[in-house]
């Protein structure tokens, strides 16, 4: 009723974000418990991927994801998922083993993090704007603005936009690369 309370953590272990994970975990236990928490922040596509099924699909999620990703925000999504003190034992073995190695020593660590952050219960997302990418809102706004005009003129151009898509927008594995919105228009219109 009003007051508040000073919960005391002890952190197990660490698994560091890299930009192939991207995501970050630490695992931790409430002081007088038995049990574990594993806490998980990254990037919303590979968190989608380890959450626990959801009977909507995490919908709501989804939206808010929507809706933050059209106003130029950098988001991450939060899950936990408890550990009982027997599973923690289990993987902090693996973990302080692969913690060990000199070779390769991320490979080992990210893959024990693998085994652990998985059926996640998503908990929220953090929106913020990424004053390290500059361009990003503006981008978003000319996009809007040209979407009309690029819809009807893929009617008349789809070989050029597939062309283009296939050979400037996705990379040879598949990754999404950066482009500039005007070369694609000009190529509509001109071509």
């Amino acid at each position: 009723s009003g007051q508040s309370q000073t919960l005391r953590y002890q952190v197990h272990a660490t698994n560091e974000f890299n930009s192939t994970r991207k995501r970050q975990s630490v695992v931790v236990q409430k002081e007088g418990s038995q049990d574990y928490l594993l806490l998980v922040k990254g990037a919303d596509n590979v968190m989608l991927e380890r959450a626990q099924a959801s009977p909507d699909g995490n919908r709501d999620l989804r939206d808010h994801l929507k809706e933050f990703s059209t106003q130029g925000l950098r988001t991450l999504l939060i899950g936990s998922r408890k550990l009982s003190a027997a599973e923690f034992q289990q993987w902090l073995s693996g973990y302080q083993q692969a913690n060990r190695e000199t070779a390769n020593r991320e490979d080992k660590l990210g893959a024990v993090a693998e085994q652990v952050e998985t059926n996640l219960e998503l908990l929220g997302i953090t929106a913020i704007e990424d004053k390290l990418q500059k361009g990003v809102p503006k981008t978003i706004e000319r996009i809007r603005e040209v979407s009309g005009e690029f819809f009807h003129r893929l009617q008349l151009r789809r070989g050029i936009v597939r062309d283009f898509v296939q050979n400037q927008l996705v990379g040879p594995q598949g990754d999404v690369r950066s482009i500039d919105v005007t070369i694609l228009l000009d190529r509509v219109r001109g071509g």
